[in-house]
C-alpha cells in the first residue's frame, strides 16, 4: 500500500484550525458554552438576572439551609447527604433540570420534598412563603448550580 503525499491544496487540519472552526460554529449559533453544556445566551441563566442584596441573601440562605445536603456546588454531596435515603438531588443532572418546572422548584423550597411528592427528608421553609422574591432567587440559584459552580 502506497501513501500519497499531502496535496498543497489540502493541508492537514491542525488543532488550532479545528478549535477555531468549533469556536466560530458556536459563536454563529449564538451559544454560551461551559464544561456543563451550552445555552442560547447569558439571558438563559436566571441567576444572572438576580440583583445585589437579593442575590446575596439567596446564596447565604442556600449555604445555611441547603448546602449540608445538596453540597456547595449542588452535586447532592453535602456533608449530611449520606444520612438521607434517598440521597439529595444533584442539580447537575441535565435531564432533571429540563424536566422540572420553576414552579416545582419554588414549591419544594417552600414546602419541602413532600410538597412535590418527593422525599420528606427535605425540610420545608414555610417562612419563605411570604418572600416570593427570595424564593425566585433561590430557584434561580438552583438553576445556576447546574453548571457546578457556586
Amino acid at each position: 500500500m502506497t501513501r500519497e503525499p499531502h496535496s498543497p491544496q489540502r493541508a492537514p487540519a491542525t488543532l488550532a484550525t479545528i478549535v477555531g472552526v468549533a469556536a466560530a460554529t458556536v459563536a454563529m449559533a449564538g451559544l454560551l458554552c461551559t464544561a456543563a453544556g451550552c445555552r442560547k445566551s447569558a439571558a438563559d441563566n436566571p441567576w444572572a438576572g438576580i440583583a445585589g442584596p437579593t442575590r446575596e441573601k439567596a446564596r447565604r440562605l442556600y449555604q445555611a439551609r441547603c448546602e449540608s445536603c445538596h453540597g456547595k456546588s449542588g452535586a447532592g454531596d453535602g456533608p449530611e447527604a449520606h444520612k438521607s435515603n434517598p440521597r439529595p438531588r444533584s442539580f447537575h443532572v441535565e435531564g432533571w433540570q429540563k424536566s422540572v418546572t420553576d414552579a416545582e422548584i419554588e414549591k419544594s423550597i417552600i414546602g419541602g420534598g413532600a410538597a412535590i411528592g418527593k422525599s420528606v427528608v427535605m425540610p420545608p421553609n414555610p417562612d419563605l412563603a411570604v418572600k416570593p422574591e427570595l424564593v425566585e432567587a433561590m430557584r434561580a440559584y438552583v438553576r445556576h448550580l447546574a453548571d457546578g459552580k457556586p
